[in-house]
């Protein structure tokens, strides 16, 4: 009798697991095909010069360090691209507590003339058992959803000042992805000393800051700028850092692939996001 009884209950929750898996598939499937529109929209609507080249004289405005910075890794006499993408791995850790981190598969696509992102990610909580999450920022406005299985919303946010004003910090902070950024009229530059620099990002009647640190051959250290971690009630902005770990030469241009990314709040910082990039296209 209990014989039986375990078989069913096995029986059970493999018809479960295995309904999971299919409603997860299925979800997964219509979710990439509406992605995949937006992101043929959000290329349609870019205006590309393939024979704009930078110069020497599109930098001479930009402070000594940033100049320093874009001449040694190649961005001058490359192109002017307007739409990147690349592929993302990385370990990701919800909380200060949690001892061994999930694993992420990601998917990046960028806009550069007018600051915009779309953001994919699969994290891997069970071995059955995905969270989709769809970051998105587009003419100012920015989304965010994070679905069980693909289908059921943990989080479903849109259009709030806060959330906006963050999606723009992290496009800002994630400028060595894409460095000809740098260039865009949106963004402005100040030198702090020798080997930093503030940029200053105005956009759709929104600001954020992130501060640039180099090394003695300017190769890119760090970055970090003030940035909402919550979006609801009376969170705070705090401070978002990006500490490069590796770098690599994509397109001629040496960025940063490898990447962690960090929060700083009541001077514990907590490394929650461990990033490896690839696969980078440029448009």
């Amino acid at each position: 009798m209990n014989k039986i009884n375990i078989s069913n209950i096995i029986f059970i929750i493999s018809v479960i697991v295995a309904l999971i898996i299919i409603i997860e598939i299925i979800a997964t499937l219509v979710i990439n095909n509406k992605i995949d529109k937006e992101i043929q929209q959000m290329k349609s609507e870019v205006i590309i010069s393939a024979d704009e080249e930078i110069t020497f004289d599109d930098i001479n405005n930009l402070p000594e360090p940033i100049q320093k910075w874009l001449i040694s890794i190649n961005v001058v006499g490359g192109g002017r691209y307007k739409h990147i993408s690349f592929s993302q791995k990385g370990k990701m850790y919800l909380s200060p507590e949690q001892s061994k981190p999930y694993k992420s598969k990601a998917k990046q696509y960028i806009r550069i003339d007018q600051p915009s992102f779309l953001w994919t990610v699969d994290v891997n909580i069970l071995p059955f058992l995905n969270i989709k999450g769809i970051d998105n920022f587009s003419s100012g406005i920015g989304s965010m959803k994070m679905l069980l299985a693909s289908v059921f919303p943990v989080v479903n946010e849109k259009d709030n000042y806060k959330l906006n004003e963050s999606s723009l910090s992290r496009f800002l902070l994630e400028l060595p992805w894409y460095p000809n950024a740098a260039l865009e009229n949106y963004i402005t530059w100040h030198k702090l000393d020798s080997y930093s620099a503030k940029a200053t990002i105005n956009y759709k009647n929104m600001q954020s800051e992130v501060i640039y640190y180099f090394d003695e051959n300017y190769n890119l250290v760090k970055m970090e700028g003030l940035r909402f971690k919550e979006t609801k009630g009376n969170s705070l902005r705090i401070l978002c850092i990006g500490e490069v770990v590796d770098s690599k030469i994509v397109n001629g241009i040496r960025i940063p692939n490898k990447i962690n990314v960090s929060w700083l709040e009541n001077d514990k910082k907590f490394t929650w996001y461990e990033i490896e990039n690839y696969d980078f296209n440029y448009y």
